[in-house]
């Protein structure tokens, strides 16, 4: 049997995931620190690269309770913005999960978005559809996905 890591895929198959929650943190973290708290775009034509494909997972939250849609339409405008300008470039490819409020700690929680880039990024590598992936996030509970992928690549 064929090593897995040996089967074929052309050249130019490098796929990038980007855990997007995580991205605008890092960002906002930054510019806080060091720029005054200045709003930076993400810039996907530039983030794209060399990439074949960008795979970007993140939420919009979801209205508050006795929140109108102006105001909800309002508090969320700067992430939509990140999802038009990544679904209005080419090759990359926007998933959007839900985030709702939780319950007793406040604040919000994203649902099924860590669950999709995990599935996505399985599949793909099981289907040999690229010859490498790149994942960037901050969160830690995706290791076991890396273990994972790291172990089958290496088999």
């Amino acid at each position: 049997m064929p090593h897995p890591g040996n089967y074929g895929v052309p050249t130019f198959t490098d796929y990038l995931y980007v855990d997007g929650a995580s991205l605008r943190t890092r960002i906002k973290n930054a510019s806080d620190k060091f720029f005054n708290g200045t709003a930076f775009d993400v810039d996907f034509r530039q983030l794209k690269g060399a990439f074949a494909k960008v795979f970007y997972y993140d939420a919009i939250p979801v209205r508050a309770n006795g929140e109108d849609e102006a105001t909800w339409h309002a508090r969320t405008a700067s992430i939509r913005a990140v999802f038009d300008a990544a679904a209005s470039t080419d090759g990359v490819h926007v998933y959007e999960g839900d985030a709702r409020r939780r319950h007793g700690r406040g604040g919000l929680e994203q649902k099924k978005v860590d669950v999709m880039l995990t599935v996505d990024m399985l599949t793909h590598t099981f289907q040999r559809n690229m010859r490498s992936a790149t994942l960037l996030t901050g969160d830690g509970d995706f290791k076991p996905l890396v273990d994972a992928l790291a172990k089958w690549v290496c088999l």
